[in-house]
């Protein structure tokens, strides 16, 4: 089969033969749909963030595709199935997945990560980690779900507290940074949206804090008003927000974010940080903040997820802004570099 191989950081993925993935009997081996170009994707690539499996490997945690063959202990699916593959595998068994939050097993394995991705043509999972994907959802745009439309539900269902009449900011509108403006929104929460105004993609007339407006956002402020964005949010809502989510991960967003809370307020932090940050011990105690982290999203929620996006509840058409053929891959990189894309999509 074709793959996208990444060596190393700093160097672009080669397009190249590889083996096909042989299966074993709790397994399936899916012909892949589309698989979405995740931040964290860069962040190995471009920043050297260490992935678990040493390269040469095959990155992607966001696809979707057509079953093409099933272990012989697989009962549930079938060659031809559409289904959507989680980007967690756990092992439900620890403490974690015992609970309910085989988010944060003990155990996991990522795709593209610990395990080769879906920059394929093939990719081999458990059968347990694949999800039908009804026929009203195409597997080429719905394999955003696996991680741009899963992780903010979770962020902002199961870790923020939001609820009717709250007030939240949301840092950094690419994929995930969107959908958290869609469906808090969706909540009745009022948002705002913070990222720079450029492009959705190259050579659009709608900017990025544009679309945010049209997802639900009642406003929406350039960061390149830098320290002035969190007087100007504190000026907005009387003193903070309940909620900020950062979906950067950079400290200087962090610590953006945190500054931007009203007594008794929480960032929820999603974007993954490499690096350090810093905050006051003192103004959290004084001022009651919390901060949670949120990652991916747990297996439970996953069925209700594919529902709301089947129903458009959750609409995915406006966040795809690219699409490239797997070849092209290193273009596709490029694109999402310049920060032009809200979710730019591979197909082998």
């Amino acid at each position: 089969m074709k793959a996208a191989v990444f060596y190393g950081p700093g160097k672009k993925l080669k397009f190249e033969e590889v083996p096909t993935p042989r299966i074993g009997p709790n397994e399936i081996l899916v012909k892949v749909a589309g698989c979405g170009i995740c931040q964290s994707d860069m962040e190995y690539i471009d920043l050297g963030v260490p992935t678990v499996k040493k390269p040469p490997m095959i990155l992607g945690h966001e696809s979707a595709g057509i079953v093409s063959e099933v272990g012989s202990s697989v009962v549930d699916l079938k060659v031809g199935d559409s289904v959507l593959l989680g980007n967690i595998i756990s092992c439900g068994s620890c403490r974690n997945c015992r609970e309910g939050r085989d988010n944060i097993c003990d155990n996991w394995i990522m795709l593209g990560n610990h395990i080769n991705g879906a920059y394929a043509e093939y990719i081999k999972v458990p059968a347990r980690n694949a999800y039908p994907l009804p026929a009203e959802i195409q597997p080429e745009d719905g394999c955003i779900i696996a991680d741009a439309v899963s992780t903010p539900f979770h962020a902002v269902k199961n870790r923020s507290g939001l609820t009717l009449g709250d007030t939240a900011a949301v840092i950094g509108c690419g994929g995930l940074g969107m959908n958290c403006v869609q469906i808090a929104a969706a909540m009745g929460v009022s948002v705002i949206a913070v990222d720079f105004n450029i492009p959705v993609v190259t050579g659009s007339p709608k900017t990025k804090l544009q679309a945010a407006m049209e997802f639900g956002a009642y406003k929406a402020i350039d960061a390149k008003k830098g320290k002035e964005v969190v007087k100007e949010i504190r000026r907005l809502t009387g003193g903070g927000v309940d909620v900020a989510f950062e979906l950067i991960g950079r400290p200087e967003t962090i610590l953006q974010a945190y500054q931007m809370l009203r007594p008794g307020g929480r960032l929820v932090v999603v974007g993954f940080c490499p690096d350090n940050a810093s905050f006051s011990p003192g103004r959290m105690m004084v001022k009651q903040l919390e901060i949670v982290g949120s990652v991916s999203c747990c297996t439970a929620d996953m069925p209700r997820i594919i529902e709301l996006v089947k129903n458009k509840k959750i609409d995915i058409k406006p966040l795809i802004t690219g699409k490239f053929p797997l070849s092209e891959v290193n273009e596709a990189l490029d694109v999402v570099r310049k920060g032009e894309s809200i979710r730019t999509i591979l197909i082998p």
